[in-house]
């Protein structure tokens, strides 16, 4: 399941990228450049739903005890669950109804 740890890190960085976006959604530092554009692709559409599999992938590991998931980092796994649970409210709030 070594897949799952390199999964884990992408997630972890295009979980940095939606950081990025919401910090710039109020400040403007990027502007509308090319990098901003690769942001928002990586911390909106990959980020959101590579975290999502991502967070659910452990979770039934988990819930069945199928594997050992003892190589995954402790606080990569609880910064990305973090970050989905606000990701949803964002997205609800933002975009929902």
């Amino acid at each position: 399941m070594k897949p799952l740890l390199f999964l884990q890190k992408v997630s972890f960085f295009c979980n940095w990228c939606f950081i990025i976006l919401i910090i710039n959604r109020y400040y403007a530092f990027l502007g509308n450049t090319s990098i901003a554009k690769t942001i928002a692709v990586l911390g909106y559409l990959i980020g959101f739903t590579l975290n999502i599999l991502i967070c659910s992938l452990i979770l039934i590991f988990l819930l069945f005890k199928k594997t050992n998931l003892s190589y995954l980092s402790t606080i990569i796994t609880l910064f990305n669950i973090a970050i989905l649970i606000f990701q949803l409210i964002y997205f609800y709030f933002n975009y929902g109804y």
